[in-house]
C-alpha cells in the first residue's frame, strides 16, 4: 500500500510543473509564424486568428514571417524552437507533401511538429491569365495536348499543393505543361497577372478579389464541391473524372509542448472561429472549418499524408 501511495505521489509531483505551466500560460507574448511570404492565404488566416486569439488568451500573438523552401524555413523554425507553447506556426497542405518532394529536409514535418487544431479548408482554383483564349478546362486540355510545352504554370515552390495539384492534373490528362516554381504564393500571383506564367492552381482566398477583378480567369475548382463565391466555375472533376483535392490550413507547435497548454490553444482557436465576425469572414473567403480537437487534426495530417505520397508516385514527382 505504502509503494502504492509512494509511486502515484511521485506521478503527481512530475505532473505538477506541466500543470502548473499550463495554468499561468500565456504569460508572454506567442509568436505565429508564416512559413510563406506575405500577401498569401497563410498570412491572411494567420492575421485574423491572432487578432482574435489575444480576447481569448490574453497575450498578443505577433505573426512572424520566415518564408523560403516551399514553407520549410518557417516550419523547421518551429520544429526546434522550445516546446513551451511561445513558438507555434501556420501549417498549410504543403507539409505533408514536403517528404514526397524534397530529398534532404532537416526536419520531420509529421514527427517534429504537434497537432493544435485545423483551421480552415478551401479550394484551390485553376486560373489563367485573361489574355489567353482558355474559357474551360476542356480548352486548356485541347490546346495543351495540341502544343506540349506552349504553357507554363506558376507554383508557390516545390512540394507546395500548387505544384502537386498541376502534376496530378498532367498525369490524369497527359498535357505538357511547363513548371515554374515561385518562393510563395504571393510572388506567383503578381507574375501570373503580369502575364510571366500561363496558369496556376491557387488558392481560392487568395486570388477570388484577382478573379472578380478580371485580372484572372478561373476555369475550375479543384474540389467536387461548388465554391459558394463563385458558383458558376465548375470542379476540375466535371471534366477530369477522379480529381478532387482541398487546400488546408492548420496550427502545429512543437513536438514535447504539454497536452495541457495544446488543448489550451485548441479551445481557444475554436472559440476564435465560432465567433459571427470570424464566420462571416471565412465565408467570404470560402473557408469551411468544424469543430476538431487536436487529435482530430493530428489523424487528418497522417491521412493526408499518406495520400499525396500516393499521388506524388503515381504523378512521377521525384525527390529533390
Amino acid at each position: 500500500m505504502l509503494r502504492r501511495e509512494l509511486v502515484l505521489s511521485s506521478a503527481a509531483m512530475a505532473l505538477a510543473p506541466t500543470l502548473a505551466r499550463a495554468t499561468t500560460y500565456p504569460d508572454r507574448i506567442i509568436k505565429l509564424i508564416n512559413p510563406f511570404p506575405t500577401g498569401g492565404t497563410t498570412e491572411i488566416l494567420a492575421r485574423i486568428l491572432a487578432e482574435h486569439l489575444y480576447a481569448e488568451l490574453g497575450q498578443r500573438l505577433i505573426v512572424d514571417t520566415k518564408a523560403g523552401a516551399g514553407g520549410n524555413i518557417g516550419l523547421e523554425f518551429t520544429a526546434r524552437a522550445a516546446p513551451d507553447g511561445y513558438t507555434l506556426a501556420m501549417y498549410p497542405i504543403s507539409s505533408v507533401m514536403a517528404p514526397s518532394v524534397y530529398k534532404d529536409l532537416r526536419y520531420d514535418p509529421i514527427k517534429d511538429l504537434s497537432a493544435v487544431a485545423l483551421v480552415g479548408k478551401m479550394p484551390a482554383l485553376l486560373v489563367v491569365h485573361p489574355s489567353l483564349k482558355i474559357n474551360s478546362l476542356a480548352d486548356l486540355i485541347a490546346q495543351a495536348k495540341a502544343s506540349p510545352g506552349k504553357f507554363s504554370y506558376a507554383s508557390a515552390g516545390i512540394g507546395t499543393s500548387p505544384h502537386l495539384y498541376m502534376e496530378l492534373l498532367k498525369h490524369l490528362t497527359g498535357i505538357d505543361v511547363v513548371h515554374v516554381p515561385y518562393k510563395g504564393a504571393g510572388p506567383s500571383i503578381v507574375d501570373q497577372i503580369a502575364g510571366q506564367v500561363d496558369l496556376s492552381f491557387q488558392t481560392a482566398t487568395a486570388v477570388l478579389g484577382n478573379v472578380r477583378q478580371n485580372q484572372l480567369r478561373a476555369i475550375a475548382t479543384s474540389t467536387a464541391e461548388p465554391f459558394k463565391p463563385l458558383p458558376d466555375v465548375p470542379p476540375v472533376s466535371k471534366t477530369v473524372p477522379g480529381f478532387d483535392a482541398s487546400t488546408w490550413f492548420g496550427v502545429v507547435a512543437p513536438t514535447g509542448v504539454p497536452k495541457a497548454i495544446i488543448d489550451k490553444l485548441n479551445a481557444a482557436i475554436m472559440k476564435v472561429l465560432a465567433l459571427p465576425a470570424v464566420k462571416t469572414k471565412w465565408g467570404e473567403l470560402g473557408v469551411t472549418i468544424g469543430p476538431n480537437t487536436a487529435d482530430q487534426f493530428a489523424a487528418f495530417i497522417r491521412s493526408e499524408q499518406e495520400q499525396w505520397a500516393k499521388v506524388a508516385r503515381l504523378a512521377g514527382v521525384k525527390p529533390e
